[in-house]
């Protein structure tokens, strides 16, 4: 029979062995892509490793009475414990094991595709699965916000302005002026017996558009449109290089969540701020036109969120830990630093 000591030295050394393995796992996944690695682990040896190694990590403050006698070292301890068993909880092979048992169709992560003015219940994993949501949503309103846009100039010695596109702004650039007329959100062209006419369609295609006059040192001048869709230089007029840029700064999708056929939520998803709703968050991650409706549609991330809150809780524990070991304990115990 094994006595304490040799249980505790064999219960360090196997974790030593199991982090070890941890370790090499990581740096070897640095080499191999994120496809590979993801596969590897969660692979059946893999989980026998994680599931191991938790084991080993949960007999510790049983083996080792030091943890018991010190609370902030006990959460220390507990915190990468309850980490870990989030994150085995929430990963691939523990979603296809509940699935077998349970029968509960989730996937770890997915994606979903929603039209303006439609609502979808089904997203896609990585690998092309339908998986259902418990709910729907429905794209209400896509919007993407800009940066003011700018008018670029490349002078003949290579040198690069950027120009704020303000209508009523007049700008000088070696002896060639450069007047700003007018902007466009949705830039058209009509056509009538009276010609072309220019204007801002509130319910046209995004189209970013800006209407400059050149004014050449000889006093002679020209107008031209410059289109942010257009990456190239244009509106030359032989010595500088116009062109116009708008850069995006978010696109937001503007949703609402229905259940069981009623409205419970509305939000705008946009960048960094996701909604979450029955076990997944849902977060902004591209958007495009569709080819056949011309419509806009924007592509949202699902994500699960099982084994979220052990892995916050986990987290807490070492915060908490680490404050009470390093100064709380030394402050008001020892009454100094």
């Amino acid at each position: 029979m094994m006595s304490v000591r040799d249980t505790r030295t064999l219960v360090w050394w196997a974790g030593l062995i199991g982090l070890g393995l941890i370790i090499i796992l990581c740096i070897c996944g640095a080499f191999l892509g994120a496809q590979r690695t993801r596969v590897i682990v969660n692979s059946l040896p893999a989980a026998i490793c994680w599931l191991g190694l938790l084991g080993l990590m949960a007999l510790a403050p049983v083996s080792v009475p030091s943890l018991r006698a010190s609370p902030a070292l006990l959460l220390l301890h507990i915190g990468p414990c309850l980490v870990l068993a989030g994150g085995i909880y929430g990963s691939a092979a523990a979603h296809r094991l509940r699935y077998l048992l349970t029968g509960q169709q989730k996937a770890p992560t997915g994606h979903l595709i929603l039209l303006e003015a439609d609502q979808q219940d089904q997203y896609h994993d990585p690998d092309g699965r339908p998986f259902r949501l418990p709910f729907a949503i429905r794209l209400v309103r896509f919007q993407i916000l800009y940066y003011p846009g700018q008018v670029l100039v490349q002078t003949s010695t290579g040198r690069l302005l950027r120009l704020p596109a303000v209508p009523g702004r007049s700008y000088e650039v070696d002896k060639t002026g450069i007047e700003i007329l007018r902007t466009f959100e949705r830039f058209r062209v009509a056509t009538g017996q009276d010609g072309n006419r220019v204007y801002d369609d509130p319910n046209g295609e995004p189209n970013p558009a800006v209407e400059v006059r050149i004014i050449d040192p000889d006093g002679t001048a020209n107008q031209t449109f410059l289109f942010d869709r257009y990456p190239q230089w244009h509106g030359t007029d032989g010595r500088i290089h116009l062109a116009y840029t708008r850069p995006i700064k978010d696109f937001v999708s503007h949703v609402e969540v229905i259940d069981q056929g009623r409205t419970v939520m509305a939000k705008a998803i946009e960048v960094n701020k996701p909604l979450h709703y029955r076990g997944y968050w849902l977060l902004q991650a591209s958007y495009g036109l569709d080819p056949q409706t011309r419509r806009t549609y924007s592509v949202l991330a699902v994500v699960s969120d099982s084994g979220q809150w052990p892995v916050f809780i986990g987290y807490a524990c070492i915060s908490i830990g680490m404050i009470w070991r390093l100064w709380i304990k030394r402050i008001l115990i020892q009454g100094g630093p």
